[in-house]
């Protein structure tokens, strides 16, 4: 039995003692999207913001699996929810940043962008963003010199 799989039986055991916990059917909803389960997984996340509105991490889990269904807008619209219920939720920066700037929104795109990278200065923020760029040196060199010198030196640190 996979991690994923376990974890899910595992919420689902939690729900059923608790059917009111946002977290658990939200942290459900991400094992089922880790897997490829949409349906239950937008099932699950539709159901934690139900039970409690403001919850962050269920705005973005909803997001990353709307981006997945080619429905930009409306994944654009949970990572501001996202964002306005937890500010320092950089994975919702960076995936809002990267909404922005592919639609070519540059002076949105490119603060959100820095904002994730200095919230959340890892390697995978690193990666995600240079992959985003790499066939675009143009448009990182555009971002780049809109960055404070902080946070240009994270980037290059990393």
């Amino acid at each position: 039995m996979g991690n994923e799989q376990k974890a899910t039986e595992d919420y689902t055991r939690g729900i059923l003692l608790e059917p009111n916990d946002f977290i658990a059917y939200s942290n459900r909803g991400a094992s089922y999207l880790e897997v490829g389960d949409y349906n239950s997984a937008i099932t699950d996340f539709n159901r934690a913001i139900e039970i409690k509105e403001d919850h962050s991490h269920a705005y973005y889990g909803r997001g990353c699996l709307l981006l997945l269904q080619d429905n930009a807008e409306s994944a654009k619209a949970d990572f501001q929810k996202s964002v306005e219920f937890d500010n320092e939720g950089s994975s919702a920066f960076l995936e809002w940043g990267l909404l922005e700037v592919e639609n070519g929104n540059y002076s949105k795109g490119f603060p959100l962008l820095s904002y994730a990278l200095k919230t959340k200065s890892s390697h995978q923020t690193v990666n995600q963003i240079a992959g985003f760029f790499r066939n675009q040196p143009m448009m990182a060199l555009n971002w780049l010199a809109t960055m404070n010198l902080e946070t240009t030196f994270t980037l290059m640190k990393n």
